[in-house]
């Protein structure tokens, strides 16, 4: 009895040490992890390495998009932003561009909110993925293309996707690992509108 409750052990622990070999080794190369099936609220320190923290002022970036826009942040100051990190190859992020795209064309405009959904250019497959990918599921938000990693690392974003949820000053309240749904997207812009009420 003891020998196989050893032996379970064992093997247990090799496991283990598999599992965060192999998280640590993608952590050290830069490279992302997609996030599981359910988008989920998670605390800023939690977050990653970034240092962010709920009520801090989100970080500037300016970026080209996909169109060939600048897009900076804080030109949508005065409005909330959804901030999405997303890439073409991401599965989860398959699942939920439908779901904002359908929040953006139903809702967005009524609630003053803007999409942006930052692509992790440096860890995709390259601009013509990117392209197929917004053309195919019909995107319409402003896609800017982090092409050398700097707003990732900004945002300390080790899965994809990952989201975050600025006020109209501009500052940090939500971030969201997973995908997004529409309903999910209501709550958490209704929620953002209940708070600046009080």
């Amino acid at each position: 009895m003891a020998k196989k409750v050893f032996g379970l052990l064992l093997l247990a622990g090799l496991i283990v040490y598999f599992i965060v070999g192999i998280v640590q080794d993608r952590l050290e190369k830069n490279e992302l992890i997609p996030a599981d099936d359910l988008g989920s609220v998670v605390e800023f320190s939690a977050a990653g390495g970034a240092g962010l923290a709920a009520g801090e002022p989100a970080p500037d970036f300016r970026l080209q998009s996909l169109g060939g826009e600048t897009i900076r942040l804080s030109d949508y100051r005065g409005q909330a932003v959804v901030l999405n990190f997303w890439a073409s190859w991401c599965e989860p992020c398959k699942k939920e561009m439908p779901e904002m795209q359908n929040y953006y064309e139903g809702l967005a405009a009524d609630a003053d909110v803007e999409i942006l959904a930052v692509n992790l250019t440096d860890q995709d497959s390259g601009l013509d993925k990117v392209n197929a990918f917004v053309q195919e599921y019909g995107l319409t938000f402003p896609i800017p293309l982090d092409e050398e990693g700097q707003v990732r690392e900004a945002y300390g974003i080790l899965t994809i996707p990952t989201t975050f949820l600025i006020n109209e000053e501009g500052r940090l309240v939500t971030q969201i690992r997973g995908p997004l749904s529409n309903d999910m997207l209501e709550e958490l812009v209704s929620g953002l509108a209940e708070e600046e009420i009080e």
